[in-house]
C-alpha cells in the first residue's frame, strides 16, 4: 500500500511488509513505540527539572529568610552611618580649618566612642575633611594602611552612597603570607562644604554579618552547603559553613560565567553546577537596596543518584511496555485484518478472474484492482440516468434523443418497435432485512439482477436497472415476429427457479402492457399497479397484464360481504367445520377488489370479526384470545393474503376450540355469576363465605369453590375480600367514618385483621389512606 509506505523514511519504507496485515502490525508497533519513547524521554527530562525545582523551592524559603535578615541589618548599618555623619563632633572635625590637633582628636574620639560603644560590628571609621584634605581614622585600621579604600576613592565615577560595598582589606604579614579580611563599606558624603565634599566611611566586619546569617540558617542545613554574597559584578564572599571557603572559587566562576553569558537575568532562580567533582544546585535571589545577590550552594549528589535510580527503573518499565506494545499490535492487527481477509477470500472465491491473489501480495492493492474492474464508468452512470428517465419521463423523450442514446450507450433497442416494462421485487423483504446483513442483501440483489438480465437477454433485447431497495425495473423489447409476453415470461420463470435453488431468496415479477417508447411511463405505472397483486397471488408469482382486469376498470368498486355474513352466522352457531371454509371464501371475495382497496377491506373485516367474537365471549363469560389489533397493525408485514388468512385462522380457531373443549364451561360461568351476585349483595354480612354461597346454590362446598376459581381465576375468599376492601376504601375517602365502623360496615369483625388485609392490598394503613385520599368537604 503506497500511501502507508510514504509515512516512513525511505530506508524504513523499503523494509515494510508487502501484506496488509504485516503493515498494520508494523504501523501499530511504530505508533506505540513512538508514544512510549516520547513519554519516556519526557519523563526522563522532566524528572531532573521537577526534582530541581522542588529543591529550589525549599532553598528559596531559606534564602528569603536570609534576605530578610540582611535587609534588616542593612537598615541598621545605614542608620549607623547617618548617625556618625550627622554627629555634631564629627561634623566639627569634617568642617574646621586648621583645627588644633588636640582639640580635633578629643572631639573625634568622643564622638566615635559614643557611637561604637554599642555597635560592636563596626571595624573602622574614616572621616574626611575637605578643607584640610585629611582623613581621621578610628577602629581596627587607619586610612593610610587601607590601600583598597584609597583605590576605591580614587576610582572614576560616582561613589555609592549608603550602599554596602564588599571589599577585602589587608591585615598585614609578609609578602608570601599576608592575611586578608572581608568588610562591607558604607559611604555617606555631601557637597555642602565650600572646600569640597565631606564624608564618613564606615567599615563593617563581614564575619559578624556572616555569623548572623549562619545562625539564622543553621537549622536543617547540611554541613557541605554554603551561602555566598555577591555584588552585581560577580564578586563573592562566603558566609556560613566550613565548606564555603573550598566552594568559593567554584561558585564564583560558575556565577560569573552565567552572569557574563546573560543567562542570569532574573531577580531569583537556580542553576546546577559541578564543583570539586560533585553536583551542586545553586539558588540565588537579589537583596533590595544593596545591589547584592544571595547564593546558596547545596550538595545534590544523593538526589541525583536517586534520579538515576528512577531513570533506570523507567528504562526497565519502558522495555516491558515495548514488549507489551508489540504483543498488543499483533493482536489488534489480527482483529483489524479479519474483515479485510474475509473480504479478500470472498472476492477471490466468487470471481474466477481474480483467483490470482497470493498471501504475499498486498490485499488492499488486490481489492483496489478488483474494484477498478467493477467500478462503473461515467458513461454507465449516464446510461442508468437515461433509462430511469425513459421510465418516468418517456413523453418528454423524442425519437432522435432515443436513437442517439441507444447508439451512445449501446442499448439494444429499436425506437420503432413496441416495448414492455417488467418490475421485479424480492419476496419477504422485511424479513430479509432482519435476517441478513446489509452487505449480504446487497450481494443477493446484485446476483438477482445479473441472473435475470443474462437469462432474458438470450431471447430478447432488455436492460435492467439497479435495485432500489426491493425493486428493480426491466425495459424489454421482444424480437420481430415474437408472440406475446407469455413466451418471454418463461425466461423469468427460469430465473426464479435458478435463484430459489442457489440463494435463500425468491422474487416475484409483474409485467406492464405493450407500449411505444412514448408510453413507457404508462406501462411502468401499470406494472407497478400489477405488482401490488402479489398480496393476492403470493410469492414467486409472475403477474401478466391480462391477469389483472381491474387495471382496465373491470373489478368491483366495493366489497359486498356476502361470504362474511355466512361466516359470522357459522361462528355464532358454533359450527367450526364451516368457519375455515367461510374464512377462505371471505378472502377470495376481498381479492376481487382493486389493489388499493384490499388492505383496507381486510382491516375492516377484522374489526367486524372482533365485535362478533367479543359478543360471544361476553355471553359465555370468557376472555378473547385473538389479538385483533395486532392482526390489523401487522397487515403490511404479510407478503400474501394467504399468509394473513392463516394467521387469522389460527388465532380464531384457538378461541373457538377453547369454548368447545369444555361442555361444562357454561354451567361454571353461570355458577360464578350467581356467586358474584350473592357476594356483591351480602359482603357486609360477616357470615358471608364459601359455605354460605354453596348452601344458597344447593351445591357442595368443594364443587362450588372449584367451579368459581375455574371460571374467574380467583377463590371465593379472594373475590370476597377484594369486594370488601374496595368498599372500605370508598368509605375511608369520605373521611367521616372511624376505621372500626368501616371494618364492621364491610363485614370484617376483627379490626386487626382488617388492618392487615387493607395494608397488604393498598400498601398503607387505613388511617394513612384516609389522610392521603380524604375528599374535600363541599357542603359549604
Amino acid at each position: 500500500m503506497k500511501p502507508l509506505r510514504l509515512l516512513l523514511p525511505k530506508p524504513f519504507g523499503s523494509f515494510m511488509p508487502r501484506t496488509y496485515r504485516g503493515r498494520i502490525s508494523v504501523s501499530l508497533a511504530a505508533a506505540f513505540l513512538v508514544v512510549i519513547v516520547i513519554f519516556a524521554f519526557a519523563v526522563h527530562y522532566r524528572t531532573n527539572d521537577l526534582l530541581e525545582r522542588n529543591q529550589y523551592e525549599a532553598n528559596r524559603k531559606a534564602l528569603a529568610q536570609v534576605k530578610h535578615t540582611i535587609e534588616y541589618m542593612n537598615d541598621v548599618m545605614k542608620q549607623t552611618a547617618l548617625a556618625i555623619f550627622f554627629n555634631s563632633d564629627i561634623a566639627a572635625v569634617m568642617s574646621k580649618d586648621n583645627a588644633e590637633a588636640n582639640d580635633s582628636i578629643v572631639r573625634f574620639n568622643r564622638a566615635i566612642s559614643s557611637i561604637t560603644s554599642t555597635q560592636t560590628f563596626i571595624d573602622s571609621i574614616y572621616v574626611y575633611n575637605p578643607r584640610t584634605q585629611s582623613y581621621w581614622s578610628a577602629g581596627n585600621r587607619n586610612y593610610d594602611s587601607d590601600r583598597g579604600f584609597q583605590e576605591l576613592a580614587a576610582s572614576p565615577g560616582r561613589l555609592p552612597k549608603l550602599k554596602p560595598v564588599l571589599r577585602t582589606v589587608e591585615l598585614g604579614g609578609y609578602a608570601d603570607n599576608k592575611a586578608y579580611k572581608n568588610v562591607f563599606t558604607y559611604l555617606m558624603y555631601d557637597n555642602e562644604d565650600a572646600g569640597g565634599p565631606r564624608g564618613v566611611v564606615v567599615n563593617i566586619d563581614a564575619d559578624w554579618l556572616f555569623d548572623n546569617i549562619a545562625a539564622v540558617t543553621r537549622e536543617g542545613k547540611r554541613g557541605d552547603d554554603a551561602i555566598f554574597i555577591a555584588d552585581r559584578g560577580g564578586r563573592l564572599a562566603a558566609a556560613g559553613s566550613d565548606a564555603a571557603g573550598s566552594l568559593l572559587a567554584g561558585v564564583g566562576d560558575a556565577y560569573a560565567g552565567r552572569l557574563m553569558a546573560g543567562r542570569i537575568n532574573a531577580e531569583e532562580g537556580f542553576f546546577p553546577a559541578r564543583l570539586g567533582g560533585e553536583q551542586y544546585l545553586i539558588a540565588y535571589t537579589g537583596v533590595d537596596n544593596t545591589d547584592w545577590v544571595l547564593l546558596r550552594a547545596q550538595h545534590f549528589g544523593e538526589l541525583y543518584r536517586y534520579i538515576n535510580q528512577i531513570k533506570t527503573s523507567l528504562y526497565a518499565i519502558t522495555g516491558l511496555f515495548v514488549l507489551l506494545a508489540l504483543a498488543i499490535s499483533f493482536l489488534v492487527a489480527k482483529g483489524i485484518y479479519r474483515p479485510i481477509g474475509g473480504l479478500v477470500r470472498t472476492v477471490s472465491s466468487h470471481s474466477a478472474a481474480n483467483r490470482g491473489w497470493r498471501r504475499q501480495d498486498d490485499e488492499i492493492g488486490y481489492l483496489h484492482d478488483h474494484f477498478l474492474q467493477r467500478q462503473q464508468s461515467n458513461a454507465e452512470i449516464a446510461k442508468s440516468y437515461f433509462l430511469r428517465r425513459l421510465l418516468t419521463e418517456s413523453a418528454e423523450i423524442d425519437a432522435h434523443e432515443l436513437g442517439r442514446s441507444c447508439a451512445e450507450y449501446r442499448l439494444p433497442f429499436d425506437p420503432q418497435r413496441p416495448f414492455h416494462i417488467c418490475v421485479v421485487r424480492l419476496d419477504r423483504y422485511r424479513r430479509l432485512e432482519l435476517q441478513l446483513a446489509a452487505k449480504e442483501l446487497q450481494l443477493y440483489r446484485f446476483s438477482v439482477r445479473n441472473i435475470v438480465s443474462e437469462l432474458l437477454s438470450r431471447s430478447l433485447a432488455c436492460e435492467m436497472l439497479e435495485f432500489r431497495r426491493d425493486q428493480a425495473a426491466l425495459i424489454v423489447q421482444p424480437p420481430v415476429g415474437a408472440g406475446g409476453h407469455e413466451e418471454w415470461s418463461e425466461s423469468l420463470r427460469e430465473a426464479q427457479d435458478f435463484v430459489a435453488r442457489h440463494y435463500p431468496i425468491t422474487f416475484s415479477a409483474a409485467i406492464g402492457g405493450k407500449a411505444s417508447f412514448k408510453d413507457l411511463t404508462r406501462s411502468y405505472d401499470e406494472a407497478q399497479h400489477n405488482l401490488a397483486y402479489t398480496f393476492v397471488y403470493g410469492s414467486e408469482c409472475i403477474i401478466l397484464p391480462d391477469a389483472v382486469p381491474d387495471a382496465l376498470g373491470n373489478r368491483p368498486a366495493a366489497y359486498e360481504g356476502t361470504a362474511e355474513k355466512r361466516l359470522f352466522r357459522d361462528i355464532r352457531s358454533g359450527n367450526a367445520d364451516n368457519v375455515r371454509t367461510g374464512l377462505l371464501k371471505v378472502c377470495n371475495e376481498i381479492s376481487t377488489l382493486p389493489a388499493g382497496r384490499i388492505t383496507p377491506a381486510c382491516a375492516a373485516f377484522v374489526h367486524r370479526l372482533k365485535a362478533v367474537v367479543e359478543e360471544i365471549a361476553a355471553y359465555k363469560g370468557m376472555r378473547t384470545a385473538v389479538a385483533f389489533d395486532e392482526l390489523v397493525s401487522r397487515l403490511p408485514e404479510y407478503d400474501t393474503l394467504d399468509e394473513w388468512r392463516e394467521a387469522l385462522s389460527e388465532q380464531l380457531f384457538r378461541t373457538l376450540a377453547a369454548s368447545a373443549s369444555d361442555p361444562a364451561s357454561d354451567k361454571k360461568t353461570q355458577l360464578a355469576e350467581a356467586a358474584k351476585q350473592l357476594i356483591q349483595a351480602g359482603f357486609a354480612d360477616p357470615a358471608m363465605s364459601l359455605r354460605h354461597i354453596a348452601d344458597s346454590l344447593k351445591l357442595s362446598t368443594e364443587y362450588a369453590g372449584k367451579a368459581f376459581k375455574s371460571a374467574t381465576g380467583l377463590s371465593v375468599a379472594e373475590y370476597l375480600n377484594d369486594i370488601r376492601l374496595t368498599r372500605a376504601a370508598e368509605l375511608l375517602e369520605n373521611g367521616n367514618v372511624p376505621v372500626g365502623e368501616v371494618a364492621m360496615a364491610v363485614g370484617v369483625e376483627n379490626e386487626t385483621y382488617f388492618y392487615k388485609m387493607f395494608k397488604k392490598k393498598y400498601g398503607v394503613t387505613p388511617r394513612e389512606y384516609t389522610f392521603h385520599h380524604k375528599r374535600p368537604d363541599r357542603s359549604g
